[in-house]
């Protein structure tokens, strides 16, 4: 499977292959709509380091170290041509939004 963190030409299509090219990966990820040009990742980090707290990185370490179930969402998935395997292997299956309100009913959901 094929574990891409950097900037990578992922996807069906030449939109969408450009769009997750420009996202670029779990590392470059804009923070929010305010990305200054791509310097939001780097000064989030910064912060996040200085005030001792986990980087997305480490989160989803920890959260494999602890079992937790992660998915996929279909349509996102859908529209920017991915497959499962261009994502990490712990990623327990790909869901549309009845499944997941299904199977989540009662429990802890944390969306990122």
């Amino acid at each position: 499977m094929k574990e891409k963190q950097g900037r990578s030409f992922l996807g069906k299509g030449f939109l969408p292959k450009i769009l997750n090219f420009l996202l670029g990966g779990v590392k470059k990820s804009p923070v929010s709509r305010l990305n200054f040009a791509g310097i939001s990742p780097h000064l989030f980090r910064h912060m996040m380091r200085q005030n001792n707290v986990a980087t997305l990185e480490e989160l989803i370490e920890a959260a494999k170290a602890l079992g937790i179930n992660m998915y996929l969402c279909e349509m996102a998935m859908h529209i920017l041509g991915l497959e499962k395997g261009d994502f990490i292997h712990e990623v327990k299956d790909v869901l549309g939004v009845v499944t997941f309100l299904d199977i989540s009913e009662g429990g802890r959901t944390l969306f990122i």
